[in-house]
């Protein structure tokens, strides 16, 4: 299955799933494998659908490990280095993700009761993979019992799964659960547990998070396109607060693979409860996301997993360009923004429109709307940092304003500007101070100054410009909405400072 996974329409697939394949070298004993067949026995699902379930299930399993090795800061997986230690953290992680949802769309196909059960399944063994690092985390030992309740989520649901995905295709009809729980616990004997009602430890880097809200441009951008699709408020408040828990689940990973310190003002949650219960409350909350947007329908399913694969695989892009020092086109970039952030907005607008009898297709739009978002985030990360999405606002009194400076050359990013830089006399020096990912302050500077000399943050600049003169001549077009003109003119005031620089 590894060979069917990648997508041969996305030149950079292979690059992208790379840890997966790495992992993939050395098969293992392929018990789980073995316990799913063995049901069969019982069961007779045809061969054909056979193996397709346990293929889907052996490729999560697979991907499930290369977080393990993660949370678990293991530095061998059957005998060779584990993925993050060759690949780096941040692109494992994408991977993992990414794999996940690859399994997730085939799951689909087997119908929207089997994508209930893949859904159903996974949320407890991610639950009781986070009671057994919040246990360890924290030094608290599990009583027994607790320890048999956490493996057999952790462990027994994961057989389970398989399981009650074959039964859908079977004529025996026999409850085999406890069985299949009572295999998870034999096979999975480990130290740690915490059991069930810790779900708010759980998410407790979730929750921390929260606390300082940033200024919702994402939110506010959805509710201005329900001017046009006037969609029931109940349902758009459902629609709209279940994509943003989604977006806020993966800034705890995004903060990991950036290495970040600060976010909103605070200290990031990996900093403060460690990278495995971080990693961990992120898989739960795109798994609750999910379960909340399976209320929807099939069809809104469909388009979350679309939508958050084709986000998964920008993200994967920007840090491979990231760790490998590639230098895109522009072009590239462009496609990468439409997918790491336009296809985020689009999970929104799609599915709203779902649910209103406005069917003009406002696709293009909102990946415009995405472009010109990241690019604006971009040239402010550098220029005007209070301008941010991320950046706290005057009611978020504890979140400190001034620790963090250009993150993005830190990072190592090739944000535009940058980009645009690469093309001039300055640009081997620019990339000199890329390579270093440094924290000085006075370098940083340095850097920005000449961004600005090279005509780079000028070139951004007139095009922000450009990409708001048309994302205005749209919603003319559309009909007007004044509730977007306002977002517009709210995301204008990356100009601010560039005025008062001028005056």
């Amino acid at each position: 299955m590894a060979q069917e996974i990648i997508n041969p329409e996305l030149y950079l697939e292979r690059e992208l799933l790379a840890p997966y394949t790495h992992l993939l070298q050395i098969k293992g004993k392929q018990i789980r494998v073995k316990i799913a067949v063995a049901f069969n026995h019982w069961l007779r699902v045809p061969d054909e659908k056979l193996q397709y379930i346990v293929n889907a299930v052996n490729t999560l399993h697979n991907a499930s490990l290369l977080m393990d090795d993660i949370q678990d800061n293991s530095t061998v997986r059957r005998g060779v280095p584990a993925a993050h230690c060759v690949f780096g953290l941040p692109l494992t992680l994408n991977t993992g993700i990414h794999v996940f949802f690859l399994v997730l769309q085939r799951v689909m196909q087997l119908g929207p009761v089997a994508t209930e059960i893949y859904s159903e399944e996974m949320l407890e063994l991610i639950r009781g993979q986070g009671i057994d690092i919040y246990w360890r985390e924290n030094l608290i030992c599990p009583t027994e019992e607790e320890y048999n309740n956490m493996v057999e989520q952790k462990t027994g649901h994961m057989f389970l799964l398989g399981l009650r995905l074959m039964q859908l295709f079977s004529e025996c009809k026999t409850d085999f659960s406890k069985l299949a729980l009572h295999l998870g616990l034999y096979f999975q004997i480990r130290d740690d547990y915490c059991n069930l009602r810790q779900q708010e430890e759980l998410l407790a880097p979730y929750t921390h998070l929260l606390q300082v809200s940033g200024k919702q441009m994402r939110v506010k951008i959805i509710l201005a396109l329900n001017h046009w699709l006037q969609v029931p408020e109940d349902k758009l408040r459902f629609i709209v607060d279940t994509v943003n828990m989604l977006h806020n689940g993966t800034l705890l990973v995004d903060d990991v693979q950036d290495s970040a310190n600060i976010r909103r003002g605070i200290p990031t949650a990996h900093r403060i409860y460690g990278v495995p219960i971080t990693l961990n409350a992120t898989m739960h909350i795109i798994l609750l996301s999910l379960k909340e947007i399976m209320k929807l329908g099939p069809k809104a399913s469909e388009i979350y997993v679309q939508d958050f694969l084709e986000a998964l695989r920008g993200q994967g892009t920007d840090l491979y360009w990231r760790e490998n020092f590639v230098c895109p086109t522009e072009e590239e970039y462009k496609t990468m923004v439409e997918q790491k952030t336009g296809r985020m907005l689009t999970l929104s607008s799609r599915v709203l429109q779902l649910f209103s009898e406005f069917k003009t297709d406002l696709t293009d739009f909102v990946l415009h709307l995405g472009y010109y978002f990241q690019m604006r985030d971009d040239y402010c990360n550098l220029k005007q940092q209070e301008a941010l999405e991320e950046w706290p606002g005057p009611e978020d009194t504890q979140a400190i304003k001034d620790a963090t400076f250009c993150d993005d050359i830190t990072e190592g990013k090739f944000s535009f500007p940058i980009i645009h830089a690469m093309k001039t006399p300055e640009g081997s020096q620019i990339l000199n101070i890329l390579r270093q990912r440094t924290q000085d302050v006075q370098l940083k500077k340095y850097c920005v100054s000449l961004l600005e000399k090279v005509g780079s943050l000028q070139y951004t600049r007139d095009i922000l410009a450009k990409l708001d003169r048309a994302a205005r001549a749209e919603v003319a077009r559309l009909g007007g909405n004044p509730q977007m003109e306002a977002v517009l003119d709210e995301l204008m005031s990356w100009k601010d400072r560039h005025i008062q620089e001028l005056c």
